[in-house]
């Protein structure tokens, strides 16, 4: 009988001295429960009783649960932290406010082994069709962790994320990039740079002078080439070739798995693009200053102080902060339009040959509709040479 779920309990009674329950546990999707009924004289009968009653239960969608397990979802993410506590502060922050928006309100409080595939379903599609397409792929990520991590400990045999369909063609972006000025850029680099200075000075600022300056130098990578912050933190010492001065885009950082992606966004995304002399300058300057700082040569361009890749998120973080300050709207992928839109129409270059530099397919509107925005002076000054032409026929 012991490998039936139904429980049987000894309880002592003034009218017949002994009398017998049954009970057995199971979860529903508000929680965990016991129901048990007393009053059995026999031990047989009494189990009897309980197995029909278990039975009845079963025909309702109830799932039995042992008695030491009540593992809930949030008790899976407190474990899934310290199974990842190598992560750095940013993305911590990043995990726990993407988990506590999106994931709790709706599972959080439910037992792990209550949560059904089309419920887990359902929660995806609502994804993919309300979320940004990054926002939709880091709840996927994080789903999966969960369920990784309650498999991993034994609290469930199944993954049931493995068994998900996971939508495609969702919205590239929910919402126009807006244009950074060249105001904005010059008064980041200064804030950045007074955070340089700001190191040494106060001790409860922990970031070391060479992290502050790695990241300065990978907004100054983007504003140069117009790459996506993955791909300027994925660079590598063997990706920056001296010799024909360019650098080898081949692989990209996804900082919520913490893994390289080397496939990337696309087959177009895999390019080189070539840098100048003051760039080159500048990486050498900071190849000598990080073989000081280490000892050696690490083998990621961008390199934290305890050995690890620099995080991109620690960038936007800086870059929410700045926002804050100065009621800003920068991000480092307006960058990426910043680029754009010069090259387009300050500098009229060719389209096929933007789109080779930016990782975009050639012959794809995106480069135009999306990353090149005409300027409310560029359209005046269109528009004032089209009314020189028509004066004559006004007149």
């Amino acid at each position: 009988m012991s490998n039936y779920p139904v429980k049987i309990l000894e309880r002592k009674s003034k009218k017949h001295d002994l009398t017998y329950t049954w009970y057995f546990y199971y979860y529903d999707a508000k929680g965990r429960h016991m129901k048990s009924k007393s009053g059995y004289l026999s031990y047989e009968e009494a189990f009897n009783d309980g197995l029909i009653a278990y039975k009845e239960y079963s025909e309702k969608g109830i799932v039995p649960s042992r008695e030491n397990d009540k593992k809930s979802l949030d008790d899976i993410f407190n474990l899934m932290l310290k199974d990842y506590n190598h992560q750095s502060n940013a993305t911590k922050r990043d995990t726990n406010n993407r988990y506590n928006k999106y994931i709790k309100p709706l599972l959080g409080n439910r037992f792990i082994k209550t949560i059904k595939l089309n419920e887990l379903q359902e929660v995806v599609n609502d994804w993919n069709k309300n979320t940004y397409s990054s926002v939709y792929e880091h709840n996927c990520s994080l789903l999966r962790k969960l369920f990784i991590t309650a498999r991993r400990h034994g609290y469930i045999s199944e993954n049931p994320c493995e068994l998900l369909v996971y939508p495609k063609g969702r919205k590239k972006t929910l919402r126009k990039t807006k244009m950074p000025e060249n105001e904005d850029l010059k008064l980041f680099r200064n804030y950045m740079l007074s955070k340089v200075n700001e190191c040494g000075k106060d001790k409860r600022y922990k970031v070391s002078m060479y992290e502050i300056q790695g990241h300065l130098l990978a907004f100054d990578i983007g504003l140069v080439t117009g790459a996506r912050i993955g791909e300027v933190y994925a660079l590598d010492w063997n990706n920056i070739n001296f010799e024909e001065m360019k650098f080898e885009f081949r692989q990209s950082y996804d900082y919520m798995s913490k893994v390289m992606n080397t496939e990337m966004k696309n087959q177009y995304s895999r390019r080189d693009y070539p840098f100048d002399q003051d760039m080159k300058n500048k990486l050498l300057e900071w190849k000598s200053m990080t073989v000081d700082f280490f000892g050696y040569l690490p083998s990621s361009l961008l390199t934290r102080e305890d050995k690890d890749r620099l995080d991109p998120r620690a960038m936007q973080d800086y870059m929410k902060k700045f926002n804050k300050k100065y009621d800003k709207s920068l991000s480092f992928h307006q960058l990426r339009h910043y680029f754009a839109t010069v090259n387009r129409y300050e500098n009229n270059a060719d389209l096929a040959m933007l789109q080779k530099l930016i990782g975009h397919a050639v012959g794809s509107d995106v480069t135009d509709s999306v990353y090149a925005h005409l300027s409310d002076q560029k359209k005046r000054e269109l528009l004032e040479k089209y009314n020189e032409h028509i004066k004559p026929l006004l007149n």
